[in-house]
């Protein structure tokens, strides 16, 4: 489903710039993550024989651990920021535009211009944001535990941190199909507040 409201090619436009966006700082992510894999596998490679710590699996298990806590964490965080960013527009409560930032999303024309969908954009944004940087510090914790241990599993947690962070890559499609969702959940919303339901 993509938006349908009048001048959505128009907003898709400017979607497209605030999605680029996105994409860097998530690609950011990764491939910072990916960085320190390499170095830590070339400092592996040429590292003298020092034993490894005396319980080198305790550092992997809570890597692992880290990492499957991470990923309840950051779906944790992005529903609640979602839902108490949504619930908040539903009760016609503004966040303070910004008339001189450059990031579209924080335009005040911008936000004039496409109203809900500008501001739903920035709440995808934040919730994409914050669940990548939680993944972020797992996949660190997974490769330190693989420097000091050499255990594969630390690798592992760290891979799949980092496989966390890919998944949510944003595209045009993912994000118009996601702000069309949420504009459905802001207009039931919005008729609850009208007929006096508190959230």
């Amino acid at each position: 489903m993509t938006l349908s409201d009048p001048g959505s090619s128009e907003f898709s436009e400017h979607l497209a710039e605030s999605v680029r966006v996105l994409q860097i700082i998530v690609a950011a992510l990764v491939v910072s993550c990916l960085i320190l894999t390499v170095v830590a596998a070339t400092l592996l490679s040429v590292r003298d024989g020092d034993p490894p710590p005396d319980d080198p699996q305790a550092l992997a298990y809570v890597a692992l651990g880290a990492v499957v806590a991470a990923f309840v964490l950051a779906a944790a965080v992005s529903r609640a920021v979602v839902t108490s960013a949504r619930r908040r527009l539903a009760r016609g409560e503004r966040e303070r535009s910004r008339p001189h930032r450059r990031i579209p999303w924080q335009q005040a024309e911008f936000q004039a211009r496409f109203g809900d969908q500008a501001r739903l954009n920035g709440i995808y944004v934040t919730k994409t944001i914050l669940a990548a940087a939680v993944l972020e510090g797992a996949a660190y914790l997974g490769l330190g535990a693989f420097y000091i241990t050499r255990n594969p599993l630390a690798l592992v947690a760290t891979l799949a941190a980092l496989a966390g962070i890919a998944a949510g890559f944003p595209t045009l499609s993912r994000v118009e199909n996601w702000i069309a969702d949420q504009r459905r959940f802001l207009e039931e919303e919005r008729a609850l507040a009208q007929d006096g339901v508190s959230f």
